[in-house]
């Protein structure tokens, strides 16, 4: 009977210890839930935020960027040029005393040159590349600069009126020219006196001036210009502005599609309530007293034991 009891002790010392619920609900939690990779972690924690704080992704950001840019840009080039493409294409206001204001665009036809007062030229090869003209509009003179390619043209008007003076021809020729009124050079405003001091009255008797008064000039129009540029720059810049605003145009559809946002899904999984876990853990709980069952049958042998 001592026996039988030392078998019991040692039994029942060997048996295991029945595990608790809330470390076979802590095991089952620990191997179910692995840990997400550290950066698509940090990827979609950093997307959630964005989101949360009303951030545009940053594709679309630098597109937006971009598309501002080329804005502001076209609309700078084209303040540069006073819109100079526009008046280009319009034509500008009749040559008259009244128009003789700076900065203002011209347009008018050339029928009459009394004389040059100064030329250009190329300072290597001597070549002419431009003439002061004396042109008489509305009883006054008006100093006009003409570039290279009027040059042919002016040469013709300036004989047409040599001859007309003499009446041996007809006013029938003339050219269109364009230009902004600007301030003339001192260089030539001198040259202008000194001519009209020497001319005034045999321009009064021709009928070309109303008065003999008109000494001295502060404006002229150089013509082939537009603004602070010539027709050309103009035209240049004009162009990189419409290139601006096309560009600007593509990025902004592109933003509309969907074109630059993030590749990035961010999936957002709910954790589980305190309600949810403990219902997980609930199969755990029932098993242990299945396994904590053994050492009862062991008593068994001895209960037979005391009725014997």
């Amino acid at each position: 009977m001592d026996e039988d009891k030392e078998n019991k002790t040692a039994s029942e010392d060997e048996a295991p210890a029945p595990e608790t619920a809330e470390e076979l609900s802590g095991g089952a939690q620990t191997a179910g839930d692995a840990d997400p990779a550290p950066e698509e972690a940090d990827a979609e924690e950093a997307s959630a935020e964005n989101s949360a704080a009303g951030k545009e992704p940053p594709k679309r950001r630098a597109a937006w960027i971009r598309c501002t840019s080329a804005v502001c840009a076209a609309l700078l080039l084209l303040c540069l040029t006073g819109f100079g493409a526009f008046r280009l294409m319009t034509g500008g206001r009749k040559l008259s005393a009244e128009n003789l204001v700076g900065g203002r665009y011209l347009t008018f036809n050339v029928d009459t040159i009394v004389d040059y007062l100064a030329e250009d030229y190329k300072s290597e090869t001597e070549t002419v590349t431009g003439r002061y003209a004396l042109v008489p509009v509305g009883g006054t003179l008006v100093v006009v600069h003409l570039p290279q390619r009027y040059l042919d043209s002016a040469n013709t008007i300036a004989s047409q009126t040599y001859y007309q003076l003499y009446g041996a021809t007809t006013a029938d020729k003339y050219f269109v020219a364009s230009g902004t009124v600007k301030k003339a050079p001192d260089e030539i405003v001198k040259k202008y006196e000194t001519w009209y001091n020497t001319n005034a009255l045999s321009l009064y008797q021709y009928g070309f001036i109303n008065s003999l008064d008109e000494k001295t000039i502060t404006y002229m129009v150089d013509v082939d210009s537009t603004g602070l540029f010539s027709d050309n720059v103009c035209l240049i810049m004009t162009y990189a502005a419409a290139a601006c605003v096309i560009y600007a145009l593509i990025v902004f559809l592109l933003i509309k599609k969907g074109r630059y946002d993030d590749d990035i899904t961010v999936e957002i999984v709910e954790e589980p309530a305190d309600g949810s876990e403990s219902a997980d853990a609930i199969p755990a709980e029932t098993e242990a007293p299945a396994e904590s069952e053994a050492p009862a049958e062991t008593e068994k042998p001895a209960e037979e034991k005391d009725d014997a």
